[in-house]
């Protein structure tokens, strides 16, 4: 059989069956409409997601204090021993010991209540050392962070989210403003630019960062 009697056979097929014709390529296109929707959710979600990751910190390694036995010998969960120390943080960054470790910071956390003249707001509280932008991937979006002079003096300064700025401030420039942390006056000298939250992560705008030693105290 040649090729133009082939090709006429399967005309004359198609028009003697119509409506088969048409349900049949109709499937078709679905089946392909359908399979390229899902490869483009499945790569806008896993782009969202990496990019969610990248913005808490790309390589980040968290450490936890923990007891290996506890009374009994019995296993202790993560968080139960005692508190991590400075100089804990300073041996995990010890180059010569850990040089695949680029920066160490200790972090310590909790939910603190931000007042402002009459405004009042509750936002994530970090204590923390001066590294905390480039190991958390933090910036500015005006002041400055807080030195390691500042750290070791625990000196009460603070930076916050724009959300924290956006709530307690009212659109008011917060630099350089005192509020009260948990009815401890701290001095504002910077504010963070928007990272934005979604996929389950919490709010990273609306948080205060302290140094370590001020919020120890």
């Amino acid at each position: 059989m040649s090729i133009l009697e082939g090709l006429r056979l399967a005309v004359n097929g198609l028009l003697s069956n119509r409506l088969r014709s048409v349900l049949t390529m109709l499937g078709i296109l679905i089946g392909v409409s359908a399979v390229i929707l899902l490869v483009g959710v499945g790569n806008g979600a896993s782009v969202a997601v990496q990019q969610q990751i990248q913005s808490l910190g790309s390589n980040l390694l968290t450490v936890f204090p923990s007891n290996a036995r506890g009374a009994g010998g019995v296993q202790q969960g993560f968080g139960t021993g005692s508190t991590l120390t400075l100089d804990d943080v300073k041996a995990i960054a010890n180059r010569q010991t850990s040089p695949d470790v680029v920066t160490a910071i200790p972090s310590t956390g909790g939910r603190a209540q931000l007042t402002y003249g009459n405004q009042n707001w509750n936002s994530s509280l970090t204590g923390t050392t001066q590294d905390f932008p480039s190991v958390r991937n933090y910036q500015l979006a005006s002041g400055q962070f807080f030195s390691s002079g500042e750290v070791d003096a625990s000196s009460k300064v603070a930076v916050i989210g724009p959300t924290v700025a956006t709530n307690l401030f009212s659109g008011a420039d917060p630099i350089g403003q005192v509020m009260k942390i948990n009815r401890q006056n701290f001095r504002v000298i910077g504010v963070f630019a928007s990272k934005g939250s979604s996929g389950g992560f919490n709010n990273q705008d609306d948080v205060v960062v302290v140094p370590i030693t001020s919020a120890w105290s």
